[in-house]
């Protein structure tokens, strides 16, 4: 199956995102606003260092769903690293597993992105899905955000997955790339993601931090 393009999702659903998450942030102008951009990030390090990782959704989503790859990176690493959590309702998997998955998943789209791409810890990620023992990946089910438990990648198909976000220099280029991870089963399309996020955040309450190692 290919993923539908960035830019062409970009267009899509954008009021139920922006209802879902930017409520009573005090934000001027648009999400992808040069001025507005910088002022999400440096908001959602200052909530990280104050411990309010209900905040981060609701500052980066916004950008992320955009296709913009450093807010997509930031959200992976403020789930894998910092203990943020998306608000879904799956239960048969615990924190640690979701948040390993959907940073699994935040940081090969946001090293295929078309705009401010980013490739920042992107090996780390890609390691956790070598193994060796089973992984836990995001399944969206008509809509709604799930998962399941996959087997482990070859480590050689990772490496190559790896080389393949690291040359991308075109859209084209991160589609195909997404395209190769779909293939290896570990995210779905970009699009199916998207739409999946969209709803938790509409519909859930965002969740506190949670770090397993504290």
């Amino acid at each position: 199956m290919k993923t539908k393009g960035f830019t062409a999702i970009a267009a899509m659903g954008l009021a139920l995102a922006l209802n879902g998450c930017t409520n009573d942030l005090g934000l001027s102008g648009e999400s992808g606003s040069p001025e507005n951009r910088e002022e999400r990030f440096k908001l959602e390090a200052l909530a990280m260092s104050e411990r309010r990782c209900e905040q981060s959704w609701k500052l980066l989503w916004p950008m992320a769903r955009e296709g913009d790859g450093e807010a997509l990176v930031d959200l992976a690493n403020s789930m894998q690293l910092g203990g943020v959590l998306l608000p879904d309702r799956d239960t048969r998997f615990g924190n640690e597993e979701k948040q390993y998955a959907n940073a699994l998943a935040l940081a090969v789209y946001g090293a295929a992105a078309p705009k401010h791409r980013s490739t920042l810890n992107m090996k780390i990620a890609l390691q956790w899905a070598a193994g060796p023992h089973r992984i836990t990946v995001v399944a969206p089910n008509e809509n709604r955000m799930e998962y399941k438990i996959v087997n482990a990648v070859d480590p050689r198909s990772i490496e190559k997955l790896g080389i393949c976000l690291e040359r991308v220099d075109s859209a084209v280029a991160g589609e195909r790339c997404v395209n190769q991870a779909m293939g290896l089963g570990i995210v779905p399309a970009f699009s199916v993601y998207r739409e999946a996020v969209d709803r938790t955040i509409a519909q859930n309450s965002p969740k506190s931090c949670f770090r397993p190692y504290l």
